[in-house]
């Protein structure tokens, strides 16, 4: 009988040593480093077909970027440094773009060659995470995990996660590639949650407003906007997602595995945390 995995993860993305210098002589902030971790306690309760269990899960994802915005609230005018020069043009963390070059395990983390930008002195409000293909790998005990081990109807049908300030969105609002005006209709006349409803609708401005940004499907979530307006010497932004549930059993004779729906219908239930020194 093979038993299910639980394992908890709690990934950190951190930005370090931004010397603002002051604001009224400084337009931009070019002193800073980027660095992704990882805590906590690999819990792997059994040995899944017969692979010994040393090396506990791994999940893994190709990203070409993560892009930043400073909005002031206007979503209309909003383009990624990939595809345009005009308009509200996206600071651009760039990364490697290679075969699983974001890795997470417990206790350890592979974040791949990057260049950062240089970021005014502005409040950002926006931020994307590029999931190249919409892909996420997963493997338990060095085997990889394939669609006959986990059924990945509720994994992410979509290359973004897309990181919006709190105080306008207060819920994981997750919207697959098939979304069309009669999905986003649905969803919002049969939900009695006002907070959600205000945020699906949000989600939608969004999106319509957007469309040279790299979004074909989705996953949002709230987060405290990064203010360089102010003398700061450090930064910190930490990505926490507890891991602990994120496979549920579908058959457990077979081993097969299903992800759970904690966030909006996905597992990815990201608590992000902003702290600037």
């Amino acid at each position: 009988m093979k038993k299910m995995v639980i394992v908890f993860i709690s990934a950190v993305m951190v930005f370090v040593g931004c010397d603002t210098g002051s604001v009224d002589t400084a337009d931009v902030i070019s002193d800073c480093s980027f660095t992704l971790e990882s805590v906590g306690t690999d819990s792997v309760t059994a040995v899944t077909r017969g692979v010994a269990s040393d090396n506990g899960i791994k999940i893994a994802f190709r990203s070409s970027d993560i892009e930043f915005w400073s909005t002031s609230g206007d979503y209309s005018n909003l383009v990624s440094a990939k595809y345009g020069i005009e308009g509200n043009v996206s600071r651009e963390v760039t990364l490697s773009d290679t075969s699983n070059n974001v890795i997470f395990m417990p206790n350890s983390a592979k974040f791949t060659d990057y260049e950062m930008p240089e970021f005014e002195k502005k409040r950002y409000d926006i931020a994307r995470l590029d999931i190249g293909s919409g892909r996420i790998e997963y493997s338990k005990n060095v085997s990889d995990l394939t669609d006959g081990d986990i059924f990945l109807e509720d994994d992410l049908d979509g290359n973004s996660i897309i990181l919006i300030d709190e105080n306008k969105l207060n819920h994981i609002v997750y919207v697959p590639r098939s979304a069309d005006d009669d999905y986003f209709e649905s969803k919002i006349s049969n939900n009695d949650d006002e907070d959600f409803v205000s945020a699906l609708k949000l989600v939608y401005d969004f999106r319509a407003n957007n469309p040279d940004i790299d979004m074909d499907g989705a996953l949002f979530v709230p987060f405290q906007a990064v203010d360089f307006t102010k003398n700061a010497k450090k930064l910190k932004i930490s990505v926490n997602w507890d891991m602990s549930s994120i496979f549920e059993i579908y058959n457990e004779e077979m081993g097969e595995y299903v992800l759970n729906g904690d966030a909006d219908g996905t597992p990815y239930d990201f608590d992000i945390d902003v702290e600037v020194k």
